[in-house]
C-alpha cells in the first residue's frame, strides 16, 4: 500500500495524546507483554536523554557533544500513526569517550502496519539527522522480540551492519519475602553535600566499564535535574571513617512513566498467587494486577569501594525490607550485564528476571573496534531511560 498521504515531521506538544494512545497499543512482546504508560507529558522520558536537538543553534548540532535526543511522527489521515526517536551522548568505551546513538521509540499503530511506515521514517530520520557524528549506535532489545532483533540486524543495509553482543539481565526483586540480620547497618540519606563525593565513587567504580556515563558534576546535576522526583534523600550511603563506601540509589519513575504488564508468564502468575498468601504473615503491597500500572524502584545508582561488597549486598537486603513494610512498591529492579560483578549481589535474594540482548552497529565517523572488545568488559546501561 502507497505510503504517499504520510506526513512525517518533528513531534510538536499536540501530539501528546496520540502517543501516550500508540504506546498502549504498541505493547513490547517477549517473555512477558508490557506497555510504558507515559502520561501525563510523552516527552517528560525523552527529556532524561537530554536536549531536544531541534533547541540547539543550527550552527552547534553537527558539533555538539552535548546529550541530545531528536523525535519524528508520522501523521496519517490527522492521527499520529508512527513514532520513532533517538539520543545522542558521550560515553566511555575501553576508556576512552565516544559519541553513542541509543534507539529509542519505533512504533506504529497496529492498523497502519506493513504500509512502509517505518522505513519512511526511518529514511526521513537519516536524511534530517544523519549529520550528528556518532560512532556506534546501539539498542536493547527484550529476549523474545524477533521481530525488533531482526529488524536492527537485517534493517541497516548499506547504512551499517548490527550485531548482538551480550545479555543484561534485568532483575525483579520481590516484595514477599523478609530478609533478617541486615537491619542493624548504618545507613544515611545522602546531602547535596556528598555530591562530590559520590560522583568520584561513580568513576571510579564504572572505570572498567563500556558505555559508562562520563561521571562529573555537571552530568550528574543535569541527571538529577531530570529525573522527576529523584533526589539525594532517594540515595542511601555508608560511611567507614567518615568516607562513603557504598551507595545506593532507588528511583521511583511514577511521574515519567509506568509499567503495565497485560500478560504474565505461567511461573510469574503462580508467585503472585503465593505472594497473596504470603501476606497473610507479614506486612508486604498487594499483588501488581495485570492491566494495571505496578509501582517499581529502579536503581538508579549503584556503587561500593572494593572490599565492600557485603555492605552493598546488605544495603539492597535492609531497603528491601523497608519498601516491603511500606506497602507502596510492587519491586525493585535493576539491569546488570551478563559478567558484570553486580550480579553477584543478587545471588540469593527473591527474584524474577528478563533478560535483553545488546545490539550495536558503528555509524558515520569511521570509528572501528573489534566485536570482542564490546564484550570482554562489563557494560553499563541505565534501563530507566530503556
Amino acid at each position: 500500500m502507497s505510503d504517499s498521504d504520510v506526513t512525517v515531521r518533528i513531534i510538536q506538544p499536540q501530539d501528546n495524546d496520540d502517543l501516550i494512545e500508540l504506546s498502549r497499543l504498541t505493547p513490547m512482546e517477549g517473555t512477558i507483554k508490557v506497555y510504558i504508560d507515559r502520561a501525563p507529558q510523552y516527552v517528560n522520558f525523552y527529556n532524561l536523554h537530554g536536549i531536544h536537538g531541534e533547541k540547539l543553534d543550527p550552527e552547534e548540532r553537527p558539533k555538539t557533544k552535548r546529550d541530545i535526543w531528536n523525535t519524528l511522527v508520522a501523521e496519517k489521515e490527522g492521527k499520529v500513526v508512527g513514532v520513532m526517536g533517538s539520543a545522542g551522548k558521550t560515553v566511555l568505551f575501553d576508556g576512552q569517550p565516544i559519541r553513542m546513538g541509543y534507539l529509542m521509540d519505533a512504533r506504529v499503530h497496529p492498523d497502519y502496519r506493513r504500509q512502509g511506515i517505518v522505513k519512511k521514517i526511518g529514511f526521513t530520520f537519516a536524511d534530517k539527522y544523519g549529520f550528528y557524528p556518532l560512532d556506534i549506535i546501539v539498542a536493547y532489545i527484550m529476549r523474545g522480540n524477533k521481530r525488533a532483533s531482526k529488524g536492527f540486524q537485517e534493517g541497516g543495509g548499506q547504512t551499517f551492519v548490527g550485531n548482538r553482543a551480550g545479555t543484561f539481565h534485568l532483575y525483579q526483586v520481590s516484595m514477599y519475602r523478609p530478609y533478617f540480620g541486615c537491619d542493624g547497618l548504618n545507613v544515611e540519606r545522602a546531602t547535596e553535600n556528598d555530591k562530590g563525593e559520590i560522583v568520584q565513587l561513580l568513576a571510579d567504580f564504572y572505570a572498567g566499564y563500556n558505555f559508562a556515563p562520563v561521571w562529573n558534576e555537571e552530568n550528574f546535576d543535569r541527571q538529577m535535574s531530570v529525573s522527576l522526583g529523584y533526589g539525594f534523600d532517594n540515595i542511601r550511603v555508608v560511611r567507614d571513617n567518615d568516607k562513603i563506601v557504598a551507595l545506593l540509589g532507588l528511583w521511583d519513575q511514577t511521574p515519567v512513566r509506568q509499567v503495565v504488564v497485560l500478560k504474565n508468564t505461567l511461573i510469574i502468575r503462580l508467585g503472585l498467587a503465593v505472594a497473596k498468601f504470603l501476606r497473610l504473615f507479614f506486612k508486604a503491597p498487594h499483588p501488581p494486577q495485570e492491566g494495571k500500572p505496578m509501582r517499581s524502584l529502579y536503581i538508579k545508582h549503584i556503587a561500593c569501594r572494593p572490599g565492600y561488597e557485603p555492605v552493598l549486598k546488605k544495603m539492597i537486603k535492609q531497603a528491601t525490607n523497608q519498601v516491603r513494610r511500606a506497602g507502596t512498591h510492587h519491586f525493585i529492579w535493576g539491569a546488570f550485564y551478563h559478567n558484570d560483578p553486580l550480579r553477584d549481589l543478587f545471588k540469593g535474594l527473591t527474584k524474577t528476571e528478563i533478560q535483553s540482548d545488546l545490539y550495536w552497529g558503528t555509524w558515520n565517523t569511521g570509528w572501528q573496534t573489534d566485536p570482542d572488545k564490546v564484550d570482554d568488559r562489563p557494560a553499563f546501561a541505565d534501563f530507566s531511560l530503556v
